[in-house]
């Protein structure tokens, strides 16, 4: 009986270490998935933030070969677009603009128009023409637009627009307006 005894107190020390190194292992990978869902969330966020950049990068493509496809590399002269509008303004350059892409500078040209007060409406319907002036230049787009409004006459005020649009570096000298 001592015999069995002593097979069976093996026994059981052996259950217990078994059990002992299962529930040391069990808490071991518990702690390793907590860890490994802590860098698949990291991962995740990396991988979506690559998916915008990518998705961005591809709209900069996409800008990129519709400016290189233009036929004319300048954008339209905004004063003769002014006057057929209608509009008397103050046009002047910007004289440091922002940086843009490799080959292409932006241009930007404050519009203050000159009246003690005009007409909200017309200076963005004329904006709206300049926008749209011609398919086949980089196209004027409104950066800024302020307005002071006249407490005299509703729908008036005196207005300051700054335009922005993108021109070949190396467009020439008729480039300018």
């Amino acid at each position: 009986m001592d015999r069995n005894r002593t097979s069976f107190l093996v026994l059981w020390l052996a259950a217990g270490t078994v059990w002992i190194v299962a529930l040391a292992m069990t808490v071991e990978t518990g702690t390793r998935i907590q860890q490994a869902r802590g860098r698949l969330a990291s991962k995740l966020s990396d991988w979506q933030e690559l998916r915008t950049l990518e998705k961005e990068m591809e709209r900069y493509r996409v800008a990129r070969r519709f400016f290189d496809g233009l036929p004319v590399k300048h954008p339209a002269p905004v004063d003769p677009l002014l006057k057929k509008a209608g509009l008397e303004a103050r046009v002047k350059d910007i004289a440091n603009p922002p940086r843009a892409i490799p080959g292409w500078t932006v241009r930007q040209k404050d519009v203050d128009f000159a009246e003690a007060e005009v007409s909200v409406a017309k200076v963005l319907q004329s904006v709206a023409e300049i926008e749209q002036a011609e398919t086949n230049r980089p196209p004027w787009r409104m950066a800024r637009f302020s307005v002071h409004s006249s407490a005299r006459n509703p729908g008036t005020g005196q207005v300051v627009v700054l335009l922005e649009s993108l021109e070949q570096s190396d467009a020439g000298p008729g480039a300018k307006d």
